[in-house]
């Protein structure tokens, strides 16, 4: 269990933070760059997300290990991207160059009909997709338990030690 911990969740949420600490550089120092068209934590964590249920069936880890590592991956990659989000709405962030208040700044305020609470910018951009990840890990955990792991399902009457 602690195995798959690190390596399906700790280490790629580790990798993710440090490209969404890039980004957030990038963001204010200079957000034309073309790297920022590219690289996103979300996408590469989306792209984790269809990866991790198979890693975690071949593992052979239960459902509900299976759901807590995936948690805890969710919880460690959604925590730097609230925290910058909230960071940025509370210190109005702009970029170096412009002036002009950052995407992070701006997407909350197209987002909201007035102020914004910062506890309910949290809770956006953080709980709600750990939620989401959570519940598309189950749903995908169990197709991929139902359809790629027909002939040798674990977990399956008698399998189990």
């Amino acid at each position: 269990m602690s195995r798959a911990l690190l390596l399906l969740a700790v280490l790629p949420a580790l990798l993710l933070g440090c490209v969404t600490a890039w980004r957030v550089s990038l963001e204010v120092s200079d957000p034309l760059n073309p790297v920022m068209r590219y690289l996103s934590a979300n996408v590469l964590s989306m792209v984790w997300m269809f990866v991790l249920p198979a890693l975690l069936l071949r593992s052979k880890l239960s459902l509900g290990k299976a759901l807590l590592v995936a948690f805890v991956f969710f919880l460690l990659v959604r925590l730097p991207i609230g925290a910058v989000y909230y960071l940025a709405w509370e210190g109005q962030w702009t970029v170096e160059a412009t002036g002009e208040p950052t995407r992070y700044v701006t997407d909350i305020r197209n987002d909201s009909s007035g102020e914004p609470s910062p506890n309910l910018i949290v809770i956006l951009t953080t709980f709600f997709p750990i939620a989401f990840g959570l519940v598309f890990t189950f749903v995908l955990w169990s197709l991929y338990w139902a359809v790629a792991f027909r002939g040798k399902r674990p977990f399956m009457r008698g399998d189990a030690a």
